[in-house]
């Protein structure tokens, strides 16, 4: 969900904050729509058209389908957070900077030099958020096993298994396989 985040925002922040097209400013607030959204919602409205995308274009079956749409969902839901820190990030770039290594060096050189290491946290930090965002998420992943094809076995994300262990024993053992998520999720 992650890099499908990352392969959406990522042009989509260079075009709304290092261009001038024309109706930015309306593409920018039509891109944020989805991220307004819960992803649950969604899912509901969009997971058997991707569901069945899915199965045609690569022939996912199962526990892969599941987690394929799971991806795209994420991917579709939380890309706007992308948008929005790196293209922060990007109109923050200074014009001068990238100029003068755009003639020193061209436009790779601009790329490489200026706009990359300017940027680069922002998109880490995008990325984390929604990486924790979407592994946190055990709803879409549990309703898109539900609309599983007929004998069609679901699969189980972290947060499903630690309330599953949670409600077989709430024992020491089920405080043990959450403590890895919320260290990473903290």
């Amino acid at each position: 969900g992650t890099l499908m985040a990352l392969l959406f925002g990522l042009p989509l922040a260079w075009l709304l904050f290092r261009t001038d097209l024309p109706g930015r400013h309306v593409a920018l607030a039509l891109c944020i729509g989805p991220a307004i959204l819960p992803p649950l919602l969604i899912t509901m409205g969009g997971a058997r058209f991707l569901m069945d995308g899915l199965q045609t274009l690569f022939g996912l079956e199962g526990g892969s389908l599941q987690i394929g749409s799971a991806v795209l969902v994420f991917g579709c839901v939380l890309f706007p957070l992308v948008v929005l820190l790196v293209g922060r990030a990007l109109s923050a770039v200074p014009a001068g900077a990238v100029e003068a290594a755009r003639l020193l060096g061209g436009p790779r050189a601009a790329f490489r030099r200026v706009v990359l290491p300017a940027v680069l946290p922002a998109v880490f930090g995008a990325a984390a958020l929604v990486f924790v965002l979407a592994w946190s998420d055990f709803t879409v992943p549990d309703v898109l096993g539900f609309m599983l094809p007929a004998g069609s076995s679901p699969i189980n994300v972290f947060p499903t298994e630690i309330l599953l262990q949670w409600k077989q024993n709430a024992t020491s053992r089920a405080v043990a396989t959450g403590v890895p998520f919320l260290l990473v999720t903290g």
